[in-house]
């Protein structure tokens, strides 16, 4: 009989050991799942506004109805453009597990109007980010704004894919 109880208790020992083993595969797979939707890979975002976390109030770009204006998207290979109101604009970032970095980006500047230095000062920047529900937040300020944008689903890639001089 004490036989019988001691091979029950270590087949539930066993049972459990496998059963958190599982447990844990499951959870590494949702994990990776998550991390993918994070990828920044081939999207293309419009630039809906500033934020500030003490506030949580959007402050909206000018002008405001301009959907070709402050579109970022970003390639495969590391390489971003985008435009402003007036100006197009290109380089290079890094983005990986939350953190964010512009490490080059060229533009002319020439004739920039409306939003646009604040834009260009929030974007270089910005060094975390966050993608839920279909919206990017780049955060600076030591996390204390961020720009916020929403998918680009009429952006046509304009990601040029040659070399980036430095700024």
């Amino acid at each position: 009989m004490m036989f019988h109880q001691q091979k029950t208790i270590i087949m539930k020992k066993i049972f459990l050991f496998f059963s958190m083993l599982l447990a844990m595969g499951l959870s590494s797979a949702c994990s990776n799942e998550t991390e993918a939707e994070d990828d920044l890979s081939n999207t293309s975002w419009r630039l809906l506004g500033f934020c500030s976390m003490d506030s949580n109030e959007l402050q909206s770009i000018q002008p405001e109805n301009c959907d070709n204006c402050y579109v970022l998207t970003f390639s495969t290979d590391g390489i971003f453009s985008g435009r402003t109101a007036s100006n197009k604009f290109e380089g290079a970032y890094s983005a990986e597990k939350g953190l964010f970095a512009i490490l080059k980006c060229t533009t002319t500047k020439v004739g920039d109007i409306y939003d646009s230095d604040r834009f260009y000062t929030a974007l270089l920047n910005s060094t975390h980010y966050s993608i839920s529900d279909s919206q990017l937040k780049l955060f600076y300020n030591n996390k204390q704004n961020y720009l916020i944008f929403v998918q680009n689903e009429n952006s046509i890639f304009l990601v040029c894919h040659g070399t980036v001089p430095d700024i």
